[in-house]
């Protein structure tokens, strides 16, 4: 605070002199339209007794936004205010009756106030304006106003130095430097300050000779956690991640999170391919131990991506790519796990994209066309019914079968439009065929588990039944036993719903999947399908004979029907009726037709005994 006495009695006093000084002598106006208040000091120090004007010219002052030092001519100081003592980090009357060159040795400014203590001594009558690129920069810029103050004789008694304060600007662009290299949830550093570190190792790798590595590390799952336990607890759990991963990094590792569920891992000096995979089976394992979150446990395993420097690279946005490449290819591999890049997986990841785009395109232009594959009952021996099998019409490459794009479609999320494409196209396909007598006819559609996690599944089944005028009965929804996998309390409440509609529920492939006894128990699954890679072996392989003679026996115990796949021979045909299977499908009565080629079939009326026996 100022030094001089600030009473009531002395603001009246001064303020008085003020009004009275302001009415003979009118205050200028700088370019900033702002008054001129060193001229008005100026003049009203020539006017005006010194002890008269203290109070009032500290008030003003003191209450300045500018760091202001005022010396006589000896350079001692006789005032600071509050923005330069706060600025200092020092109280006022540290500074108050020093010497001005002491500041010098205080603010490591060199021999700065020793120099304007000669400018003092020699006299000057205007104001200077002085930068400097000493120490002060780092506490009030690089730029002071030195003020000649006159005395009663016109001469000099005073001086005042005025700094701009720039730690508030300081505070800003530390800030914005935060901001720029850091991520704000783990503090850790983001994708820009790893990409500036790793061409700073890309270049000391260069010179000295060695390799480097450069890890791209994705949660499995991670979305399950949020979309069950909330985004609060996920981003606790990105939080303790980073943390035990940075724990148990050397010093010069440089660990940064890339965003979402993804972490970057630079090791800048690695001796060999076999060095790197150790220091992988160690991040690996550190995943191991859960985390806690107050009363629970969450497990989370991790996914990893490697390329080396030079081999897989040699700049940052390759490196990055490369590694990027291998992290897909290690979820493809069945996660938790780690994969080096390899030159193949940019074929692959080319190729992928390629596909992807056309087939975006194909969605656009209607390059998607179904085939019918007949269901046969034993019983009977007529067609009851019809699996819906998606193919791709390509304009060169011909027709693709569904293997080729179906796992892309279910990767890239095109399964959703395309599956809700393909079931209203065989419901409005079977519908027709109702109305051309064969009212008896059920159509299955296979639902992948990708489309199941859509929330308006339910209502956009029951749409498109309404809009094609299909009775639900006549449908059957075809699913595998990877969407019990993950919630098996919501599956269950869809499938109900479903099933109260009327809708038929079918386990497709059962048995290759995570077969289990409960979800049967506990599930509306009306039909089993046994996957055709058991059928095909059934006569010349005990195990696969073993199977499918228990699945049928399940399947008759909970009261569920039976459907073949896969019937190709006469034997096979044989065995699976014995046992008591209800219906087939398979190129021994007929491959996937299209529409029209099906409604031959269907006109012909050809039947299984008819043909056969």
């Amino acid at each position: 605070m100022a030094y001089l006495p600030k009473n009531n009695a002395t603001k009246l006093k001064t303020a008085s002199k003020l009004k009275a000084v302001d009415k003979r002598m009118p205050l200028k106006k700088s370019k900033q339209n702002q008054p001129d208040f060193i001229n008005f000091f100026k003049t009203f120090l020539k006017n005006t007794h010194p002890d008269s004007y203290a109070g009032l010219l500290t008030e003003i002052l003191t209450l300045s936004r500018m760091a202001i030092i005022i010396t006589d001519k000896k350079g001692t100081i006789k005032f600071v205010n509050d923005q330069f003592s706060q600025s200092c980090h020092a109280k006022t009357q540290t500074f108050l009756g020093k010497s001005i060159t002491l500041l010098d040795r205080r603010l490591k400014s060199g021999t700065f106030f020793k120099q304007l203590l000669k400018q003092f001594q020699q006299g000057f009558e205007t104001p200077q304006s002085l930068s400097f690129s000493s120490g002060l920069c780092r506490t009030f810029g690089n730029h002071a106003t030195i003020t000649p103050l006159a005395g009663s004789r016109g001469k000099p008694r005073y001086f005042s130095i005025t700094f701009k304060d720039n730690s508030g600007q300081k505070r800003s662009e530390k800030l914005i430097s935060y901001m720029t290299n850091y991520d704000a949830l783990t503090d850790l550093p983001n994708r820009s300050l790893f990409n500036q570190r790793l061409t700073l190792a890309v270049t000391a790798a260069c010179k000295n000779r060695h390799q480097l590595a450069v890890i791209l590390l994705g949660l499995d799952r991670f979305k399950v956690i949020n979309n069950t336990l909330g985004h609060s607890v996920g981003d606790q759990l990105i939080q303790d991640v980073g943390k035990r991963l940075l724990k148990n990094l050397d010093p010069k590792d440089t660990l940064a999170r890339m965003g979402g569920d993804e972490f970057l891992l630079l090791f800048p000096e690695v001796l060999s391919y076999q060095e790197t995979s150790r220091k992988a089976h160690r991040i690996l394992a550190l995943f191991s131990k859960s985390f806690q979150f107050e009363n629970q446990e969450i497990f989370i395993k991790a996914s990893m991506g490697i390329s080396l420097f030079p081999e897989d690279g040699t700049g940052h946005q390759l490196l990055l790519k490369n590694a990027d490449a291998a992290l897909n290819e290690a979820k493809r591999s069945g996660r938790n796990l780690f994969k080096f890049y390899t030159a193949k997986l940019d074929a692959t990841a080319t190729g992928e994209l390629t596909l992807e785009t056309a087939l975006r395109r194909a969605l656009e232009h209607e390059e998607l066309i179904l085939h019918y594959q007949p269901q046969v009952s034993f019983a009977t021996g007529k067609i009851i019914g019809m699996e819906a099998l998606v193919r791709w019409k390509h304009p060169q490459r011909g027709l693709i079968p569904p293997d080729k794009f179906i796992p892309l479609a279910e990767k890239t999320g095109l399964i959703v439009p395309m599956g809700k494409w393909i079931l209203k196209t065989a419901c409005n396909q079977v519908t027709q065929w109702h109305a051309q007598g064969f009212s008896s006819l059920r159509i299955a559609v296979n639902l992948s588990a990708r489309q199941f996690q859509e929330p308006e599944l339910v209502e956009a089944v029951l749409e498109i039944c309404k809009q094609t005028k299909l009775d639900p009965k006549f449908l059957e929804l075809e699913i595998t036993e990877s969407i019990f996998m993950n919630d098996l309390n919501i599956t269950n409440m869809i499938l109900q719903w479903l099933s109260k509609k009327g809708i038929t529920i079918a386990i497709d492939d059962f048995g290759t999947g995570y077969s289990s006894l409960t979800y049967l128990k506990q599930l509306p699954i009306h039909t089993l399908k046994i996957d055709r890679s058991f059928v095909k072996d059934c006569l010349t392989n005990a195990d696969d004979a073993a199977l499918v003679t228990t699945i049928t026996s399940i399947a008759k115990n909970l009261h569920m029907k039976i459907t073949a796949e896969g019937v190709e021979e006469e034997p096979q045909l044989t065995f699976l009726r014995d046992l008591g299977c209800h219906d087939f499908q398979g190129y021994f009565f007929s491959k996937p037709l299209p529409a029209q080629e099906f409604t031959t079939l269907l006109l012909e009326g050809r039947s299984l005994y008819g043909s056969l026996f």
